[in-house]
C-alpha cells in the first residue's frame, strides 16, 4: 500500500479542505440562485474560475507552448465561457417567446407543435454551428501562431496541448452557463452537478482515508482504494436522492426525472466524476507534478477543483438535452 502522511499532517490537511468547502460552497450555492442579476453573478464566477484555471493549466505547461498561445488559449477559454452563455441566454429567451406568444394557446395542435418542432430544430442546428465555429477558428489561430515560428520543434505539441484547454476547459465551464439557462430547471440541474461531484470527491477522499484498505492498483493515483470509490458512487446516488425527496417541484415534470432514470443519472455521472479525477491525475503525473497550484488551501490547484466537474458538466448537460427532447 501507499505510505501515509503522518498523522498531524494528514489532520491539517483535512482542516484545509474543511474549511475551503465552507468558503467555496455557500458563494457557489448563492450564484446558482442568484436571480436579480439575470445570471451575470454565476457568469462571472465562472469567468474567474475558467481564467484561474486556465492559467494553471497553462502553467503546468509553460516549459512546452508558446507565449503566443498560451495568451490566445486563455483568451479562447474566457471567450468559449462567455459564448456559452450567450447561448443559454437565447435559449431561455426563445424559450420564453414559445410559451408566452400565441403559439401557446394552441400548443396542442398537430400543426402548432410542428411548427415548434421545426423550430427548435433548426435552431440547435445553428447554435452547434456556431460552437463548430468558434473550435475551428480557434485551431486556425493554433496553426497560424506556429506558422510564424523559424523552428518548427514541438509545434505538434504545442498545437495540440493548447487547443485541447478549449473544449475541455472552455466548455466544460461553458457547460454550466448553458445548463444554467435550461428553462425551468436549470439552477436546480446545476446545483444536483455541483452536489454529485462535491459528494463523490468527499466520501471518496474521506473513507477511504478511513478505512481503504484495498488499493484500485492505479500508477495514476495509488492512494485510491476500492472503498472508498464504492462509498462515492453510493453516497452521490444517496445525495442525489436527498435532493429529489427534499425539492420534489424541482426535480419532476421531465422525462428522465422518474425515479430509476434520475439514480442511473446520479450513478453514471458519479462514476465520470472519478474518472475526472483520475484523468487529471494522468495529466499532472505526465508533467511531473502533484498539483495544478495552491490556490485552495487543501486541495491545490482550481484544476485540482474542478477536474471531475469539467467532465460531468458536459455529459449532464449533453444527456439532460437528449433524454428531455430539448
Amino acid at each position: 500500500m501507499a505510505r501515509r502522511a503522518s498523522p498531524g499532517k494528514a489532520r491539517c490537511c483535512v482542516l484545509k479542505r474543511i474549511l475551503s468547502a465552507a468558503l467555496f460552497i455557500p458563494l457557489v450555492v448563492f450564484a446558482i440562485f442568484e436571480t436579480a442579476s439575470g445570471g451575470v453573478i454565476f457568469l462571472a464566477l465562472l469567468l474567474a474560475c475558467a481564467f484561474l484555471t486556465g492559467s494553471e493549466y497553462f502553467d503546468l505547461l509553460d516549459e512546452h507552448i508558446s507565449r503566443a498561445s498560451r495568451i490566445f488559449g486563455i483568451a479562447s477559454i474566457v471567450g468559449a465561457v462567455s459564448l456559452c452563455f450567450i447561448l443559454g441566454a437565447s435559449l431561455k429567451g426563445m424559450t420564453l417567446f414559445l410559451t408566452q406568444s400565441e403559439f401557446s394557446a394552441h400548443a396542442e395542435l398537430p400543426e402548432v407543435v410542428g411548427m415548434i418542432e421545426q423550430f427548435s430544430a433548426i435552431i440547435s442546428l445553428r447554435l452547434f454551428a456556431i460552437i463548430i465555429l468558434f473550435l475551428v477558428l480557434c485551431l486556425m489561430v493554433f496553426f497560424l501562431i506556429q506558422i510564424r515560428r523559424s523552428s518548427f520543434e514541438g509545434a505538434f505539441r504545442d498545437i495540440a496541448v493548447s487547443f485541447f484547454a478549449v473544449p475541455y476547459i472552455g466548455f466544460g465551464f461553458g457547460s454550466l452557463a448553458i445548463l444554467h439557462a435550461l428553462p425551468g430547471k436549470g439552477s436546480w440541474l446545476v446545483l444536483l452537478a455541483f452536489v454529485i461531484v462535491w459528494v463523490t470527491d468527499s466520501f471518496a477522499y474521506f473513507i477511504g482515508r478511513i478505512i481503504g484498505r484495498h488499493p484500485l492498483g492505479l500508477a495514476a493515483s495509488p492512494k485510491k482504494t476500492i472503498e472508498g470509490t464504492l462509498a462515492g458512487l453510493l453516497f452521490a446516488v444517496a445525495a442525489a436522492a436527498g435532493l429529489k425527496l427534499i425539492f420534489p417541484e424541482a426535480y419532476q415534470g421531465w422525462a428522465w426525472m422518474s425515479w430509476p432514470q434520475f439514480l442511473i443519472l446520479a450513478f453514471v455521472l458519479s462514476v465520470v466524476d472519478q474518472i475526472g479525477d483520475l484523468a487529471e491525475s494522468v495529466l499532472k503525473r505526465s508533467l511531473g507534478t502533484k498539483d495544478s497550484g495552491a490556490l485552495v488551501p487543501g486541495h491545490g490547484g482550481l484544476l485540482d477543483v474542478f477536474d471531475a466537474q469539467l467532465l460531468v458538466s458536459p455529459l449532464m448537460l449533453g444527456l439532460v438535452i437528449l433524454l428531455a427532447g430539448l
